[in-house]
């Protein structure tokens, strides 16, 4: 993954960092990463969205482009509501581009 983001992204693409430990220092385009609670600002924005749309427009507003993730906590701190609201985000807002192991990465369309 570390790779592919290295070698493939374009070098203004912007990361956030979803429950993949503190592993950004071996990146090299600009990324972002809660230090302690791995999905604090995904929780803050989604919880602050009253639709999919909404929460998309959250993350471009602050300039990324891209979410990497580890599928194995995408779902694991929220409700059932909340879930919902990732899903929809999930099919209409992003697209894979890579994955290895149980990381994605999609971009942010």
């Amino acid at each position: 993954m570390v790779w592919y983001v290295n070698d493939r992204l374009d070098p203004d693409a912007r990361l956030y960092l979803y429950a993949v430990g503190n592993r950004g220092y071996y990146l090299k385009r600009d990324f972002y990463s809660d230090s302690v609670f791995e999905w604090y600002l995904f929780a803050n924005l989604l919880r602050q969205s009253e639709s999919a749309g909404e929460f998309h427009d959250k993350w471009r507003k602050r300039g990324f482009t891209h979410i990497l993730l580890s599928e194995k906590f995408l779902f694991k701190p929220f409700t059932e509501k909340e879930q919902a609201l990732i899903q929809d985000f999930v099919r209409r807002h992003l697209r894979q581009v890579h994955k290895s192991g149980p990381y994605r990465l999609f971009e942010i369309l």
